[in-house]
């Protein structure tokens, strides 16, 4: 026999009775204004519960304000008189999915791929991951508050019901609580102010009022359903009370999930998630749902995550009595990637070993007892100009008297060592070490214009060469001056001199003895002419520069007035 419905519920029309629950009926309705459907269920608060009502008011404007696919949607609370008796009722405005709950699919499929529940699993876990960061906690998760819509939509439902204080009569607790073995004779969903949960899927410090409950309550109950959605079943059989059921749970600690289903293979991260899940001290579990998450998704990568949607939704509109045959979905050909990964994995070893032995790892480590390091420290003649870039290298040959070869790599660039300065104030610079196999070398060195050769045998004893050869070093520098007038570029050095500055005053450049113009030194030239003004040159030469070029621009000097008479 039908069920007789109300008309109407507030504004909701269309009214079809769905189910009986321990807190009323459960019914389907229409919303005229946004054209959707709608599910509505009726609240029975109890006559003691004062605040009960105004805490779930507060509960529910908090869902609002989850957004997530994977949440079902809470659109209003209402209180609505009764059409026949008039009394006022109690009822929550919730978002239809059409399609089914996880515990319908799991007992119309007894053989659902595990790659199928992981997509399942792994989108109930971003819901109540959502929930979460907003320090919501469920509290009660179970297969039958998982709903999935024909479009493969996974949704967590029923937040924050278990925790109310609600009226149930001795007709309630039969309906609620007839599903498996329990206090009560049924599934044991307490809903005392103090107990809040389904058994099957309790955490053990929910049983103990005492306890505080956490966001790892939650996490227990999802290990209990994944490990009840991949084996068939709950993971143990409860004991009469509650008392009798905690002390099973800490004498077992954890859930043990076993290496099959029957059907596949459970890898093992997947049971070793399962065993971290359900651990009994709260402490030991995953300390948030969104590591839960990315194991999950480290095993669902690996296949067509499509294709295991398709195969869902089509077993989600075949008929519901009847058990859908679901296809095998491999894993995806992982040869490509992995050739890939492997390519790149190599080109990244050779890169390495390639820098480990141009940096001589290799040498002064497993190869010290063949190879010998060599380095040299040269002392130069202080460098003054700025950014001054004069090239200093060192070149290595076999010393085989005859074609004398170059040792492959040897090349090495002086660069200034840590102690740039020596006690004369001298440049120090230095080589990264060159590590020579024993035998006869010679080596090339080239500073600025001067070249320098070395014979060097190398045996077992390090070497290091301290050399000062240019630390003196000046050099004569020759001179050459020309002139042409500012405005016309004609040469005028025919009718220019040239004054140098001495320890005794300005001098004729022409009578200075040129082996007294050494490198190393400022000089000060003026450029004169009768009928130019005076050009000034202030010039360092440094050691290595031995010719200097001057072309002066004169500038002729203005005429005074009455000169001119």
């Amino acid at each position: 026999m039908e069920r007789e419905c109300p008309s109407h519920i507030g504004k909701y029309r269309n009214i079809r009775f769905l189910d009986e629950g321990g807190m009323g009926a459960v019914y389907l309705a229409k919303d005229p204004v946004l054209d959707r459907m709608v599910v509505i269920k009726q609240l029975k608060f109890g006559r003691s519960a004062t605040n009960a009502k105004d805490r779930f008011k507060r509960e529910l404007s908090i869902m609002n304000k989850l957004t997530s696919e994977h949440i079902v949607r809470s659109f209003e609370f209402m209180e609505e008189a009764d059409e026949r008796t008039g009394r006022k009722k109690d009822y929550f405005v919730l978002e239809y999915v059409d399609g089914m709950s996880l515990n319908k699919l799991l007992s119309k499929d007894k053989h659902i791929p595990l790659n199928v529940l992981m997509i399942i699993f792994r989108d109930t876990c971003l819901g109540l991951s959502v929930a979460h960061f907003h320090n919501i906690i469920h509290r009660d998760i179970k297969p039958a508050n998982i709903l999935i819509s024909r479009k493969t939509v996974v949704k967590l439902a029923d937040f924050g019901i278990a925790g109310l204080e609600l009226e149930e009569s001795e007709e309630d607790k039969k309906d609620a609580y007839k599903d498996d073995p329990s206090i009560y004779g049924g599934v044991g969903m307490t809903l005392s102010g103090s107990t809040v949960g389904t058994l099957s899927y309790m955490a053990p410090e929910q049983m103990d009022p005492s306890e505080k409950v956490t966001k790892r309550a939650d996490i227990y109950a999802m290990g209990i359903t994944l490990y009840e959605m991949i084996y068939g079943r709950k993971p143990y059989v409860f004991q009469g009370t509650l008392k009798a059921q905690l002390a099973l749970l800490k004498k077992m600690k954890c859930v043990k999930p076993p290496k099959s289903n029957g059907r596949e293979k459970i890898p093992l991260k997947i049971r070793h998630m399962i065993r971290k899940m359900t651990m009994v001290n709260p402490k030991r579990r995953y300390s948030s749902i969104s590591k839960i998450t990315k194991i999950s998704n480290s095993y669902i990568k690996a296949f067509d995550n499509h294709d295991v949607r398709v195969q869902l939704a089509i077993s989600l509109v075949h008929h519901p009595k009847d058990e859908y045959g679901y296809e095998v979905i491999p894993p995806k050909n992982r040869i490509p990637k992995i050739a890939a990964l492997s390519a790149l994995a190599i080109a990244a070893l050779v890169g390495l070993f390639s820098f480990a032995w141009k940096q001589g790892i290799f040498h002064k480590t497993i190869l010290r007892h063949w190879y010998t390091p060599v380095t040299i420290n040269l002392s130069m003649p202080e460098t003054k100009s700025v950014k001054a870039d004069l090239p200093a290298r060192v070149f290595f040959y076999y010393n085989d008297n005859d074609s004398i070869p170059d040792v492959p790599g040897s090349q090495r660039d002086f660069i200034p060592s840590k102690n740039q300065k020596d006690k004369s104030g001298s440049t120090i610079v230095s080589i990264k070490p060159v590590y020579l196999k024993h035998g006869d070398y010679r080596i090339k060195i080239a500073a600025g214009p001067s070249v320098w050769w070395k014979d060097l045998r190398i045996d077992h004893d390090a070497v290091s060469l301290d050399l000062d050869y240019l630390k003196a070093e000046k050099r004569k520098i020759k001179i050459s001056l020309s002139a042409v007038d500012d405005e016309t570029g004609e040469d005028i050095s025919n009718i220019c001199s040239c004054k140098i500055q001495t320890d005794e005053g300005l001098k004729d450049l022409w009578t200075i003895n040129p082996n007294t113009l050494k490198t190393g030194d400022v000089y000060k030239l003026y450029i004169k002419s009768e009928e130019y003004q005076d050009e000034y040159f202030s010039l360092l030469i440094d050691w290595y520069q031995d010719e200097l070029y001057i072309n002066a621009r004169m500038k002729k000097i203005e005429a005074k007035i009455g000169d001119e008479k």
